[in-house]
C-alpha cells in the first residue's frame, strides 16, 4: 500500500512557504466564521424580508451547523486519500458559489438550501485547513493553531459589526458579497502560492458504507433532537442509536475503516472532544440569542446590536494565540478547564437578563465568555491534534470540527426546542415579548447547567505530556 508524507518538503524547509500556508488556512477560518457571526445580527431583517418566523430563522442558522457535523469526518478521511489541498480548494469553491446563490434567495426555504450547500463547502475546506497547519508545524503547533484560531475569532470579531452595518445601511444580502470576495481571494491564493499535495493515505480504499452510516447517524440524532418534544424527534433519536450500533459493528470489520476505534480508547483524545462538544453547545448561540434580545426586546438597531456583540469575538481573537502558546508549555487541561469555568460565570450573568439589564452586565458577561472560549479552544485543539500520530491529522482535525459543529447544532437545537415549546407554531418574532424573554432566559439556564460537565471532562482528560 502506497503512503506519502502529508508534509510538503518545500514547506518544511522554507519558512516563507509555511507562513503562506498558515495565512491561507487562517484566511479560510476568518471567512467561514465571518459568515456565521455576521448573519447572527441579520436574522431579524431576514425574517422581516422573507416572512420567516423565529423557528424558521432558527433553522436557517442550524441547517448550516448540522450539515457541517454530518460531512466533516467523511470528508476528512476522503481528503487524507485524495489530497487535503484538493478538498480545501473544492470546498472553498462550493462555499463561494453557494454564497452567490444565497445572495439571490427569495424565500426562507431557498436560503436554508443555500446554507446547506455552504455547510458542505465549509466541511470540505475548514477541516483540511486545520490538518494542514498541524502537519506543517510540529515544534510550535500550539502557537500555529492559536494563530489559526485567532484568525477564526477575528472573523467572528468583524462579523457582528460588519453584518450589522451592512444590514442597516445596505441589505442583509450584501453579507454574502463579502463571502464571495474572500472566497475568491483564497482560491486564487491556493492556486498561485501553494504547490504540491498532502496525501497521507494515498492508495487506501475509502469506507463509503461507514461514511453513509456515520452521516445518517449524526443527521438523525441532531435533526431529531431539534424537533423534540415531537414524537418524530423521539423516533429519529431512537433510529440514530440503532444506526450508531450498526456503524460500530461495521467499522470493527471494515478493511479500511472511516475511523479507528483505537482513537476513542485514547482518553486524552476522547475527553478533549467531549469537552469541546459541551463547550460549543453552551456558547454557540449566545450571540444569536443576544441579537434577538437587543433588537426585539430592547429596540437596538442591527448596527448597535452588532457593536455590542463585537465584544465577544474581539476578546477571543485577542487571546486565542496567547492561550495556544501557553498550552505549548502548560498542560492543556489546566488552561482549557480555566476557560470553561470563566464561560460558566459569564452564562450565570446572562441567566438574570431582564428588559432593563444594564449594558455593563451584558458586556461583562460577553467579556468573561470571550476569555473563557479563548482559553479553552486553542489548548483543547492542541490536545486533540497532539494526542494522535501524524497519520491521523486529517481524522483528528475532522473529529475536532465535527464535535464543534455537533455541539453548536445541539446548542441551536436547545433554542429551537425551547422556542417551539413556549412560542408554538405561530411563533412570530414580536408577537409576545414576555414569552420571548422567557425563552432566552430558560435557554441560558440550560446552558449554565450543562457547562460544568465540560469542566469535568476537560480537567480529567489526562496529561498530554
Amino acid at each position: 500500500m502506497e503512503h506519502t508524507r502529508s508534509i510538503y518538503p518545500g514547506l518544511q524547509k522554507n519558512a516563507d512557504n509555511k507562513i503562506i500556508a498558515l495565512f491561507t488556512a487562517a484566511l479560510c477560518g476568518f471567512c467561514v466564521n465571518l459568515n456565521v457571526t455576521a448573519l447572527n445580527v441579520a436574522y431579524p431583517a431576514i425574517g422581516q424580508e422573507l416572512g420567516a418566523d423565529i423557528i424558521m430563522l432558527d433553522w436557517i442558522a442550524n441547517s448550516y451547523m448540522l450539515i457541517v457535523a454530518v460531512f466533516s469526518i467523511p470528508f476528512g478521511r476522503l481528503a487524507d486519500i485524495k489530497g487535503l489541498k484538493k478538498f480545501f480548494l473544492w470546498g472553498m469553491a462550493l462555499f463561494s458559489i453557494s454564497s452567490i446563490m444565497a445572495f439571490f434567495a427569495n424565500s426562507a426555504m431557498m436560503l436554508i438550501a443555500c446554507r446547506v450547500l455552504q455547510g458542505i463547502g465549509s466541511a470540505m475546506c475548514a477541516v483540511n485547513s486545520m490538518a494542514m497547519v498541524a502537519a506543517i508545524f510540529t515544534k510550535d503547533r500550539g502557537k500555529a493553531l492559536g494563530i489559526n484560531m485567532a484568525a477564526i475569532y477575528a472573523g467572528g470579531a468583524v462579523g457582528p459589526f460588519l453584518g450589522g452595518m451592512l444590514t442597516e445601511y445596505l441589505n442583509w444580502r450584501s453579507i454574502f458579497l463579502v463571502n464571495i470576495l474572500l472566497g475568491t481571494t483564497i482560491i486564487l491564493l491556493i492556486l498561485w502560492k501553494i504547490k504540491g499535495e498532502w496525501t497521507e493515505s494515498r492508495g487506501e480504499k475509502y469506507d463509503l458504507t461507514g461514511a453513509i452510516l456515520f452521516g445518517l447517524a449524526i443527521f438523525t440524532l441532531l435533526f431529531g433532537f431539534s424537533t423534540l418534544p415531537a414524537i418524530s424527534g423521539i423516533i429519529l433519536i431512537v433510529l440514530s442509536s440503532f444506526i450508531f450500533v450498526a456503524l460500530v459493528k461495521w467499522e470493527g470489520k471494515a478493511g479500511n475503516p472511516l475511523f479507528c476505534a483505537e482513537h476513542f480508547r485514547n482518553k486524552t483524545f476522547l475527553y478533549s472532544n467531549i469537552a469541546s462538544l459541551l463547550n460549543y453547545c453552551t456558547v454557540f448561540a449566545v450571540a444569536y440569542l443576544l441579537s434577538l434580545y437587543l433588537q426585539y426586546l430592547r429596540g437596538f438597531t442591527p448596527g448597535q446590536a452588532g457593536a455590542i456583540l463585537l465584544t465577544l469575538p474581539v476578546i477571543q481573537a485577542s487571546l486565542a494565540s496567547m492561550s495556544g502558546r501557553i498550552s505549548d508549555r502548560v498542560e492543556p487541561s489546566i488552561v482549557a478547564s480555566l476557560g470553561i469555568f470563566l464561560t460558566f460565570i459569564g452564562l450565570i450573568l446572562l441567566v438574570f437578563l431582564t428588559y432593563n439589564t444594564s449594558l455593563v452586565q451584558i458586556v461583562a458577561a460577553l467579556v468573561l465568555i470571550g476569555i473563557g472560549i479563548a482559553f479553552f479552544i486553542s489548548p483543547n485543539t492542541n490536545a486533540i491534534m497532539s494526542s494522535l500520530g501524524s497519520k491521523s491529522y486529517g481524522f483528528a482535525s475532522a473529529s475536532s470540527n465535527t464535535v464543534r459543529t455537533m455541539g453548536s447544532s445541539l446548542g441551536m437545537g436547545i433554542v429551537i426546542i425551547v422556542m417551539s415549546t413556549i412560542l408554538g407554531e405561530s411563533a412570530t418574532t414580536v408577537s409576545n415579548n414576555a414569552d420571548l424573554m422567557n425563552c432566552i432566559r430558560i435557554t441560558f439556564i440550560i446552558y449554565a447547567t450543562i457547562c460544568p460537565l465540560g469542566i469535568f471532562f476537560s480537567l480529567f482528560r489526562g496529561k498530554l505530556r
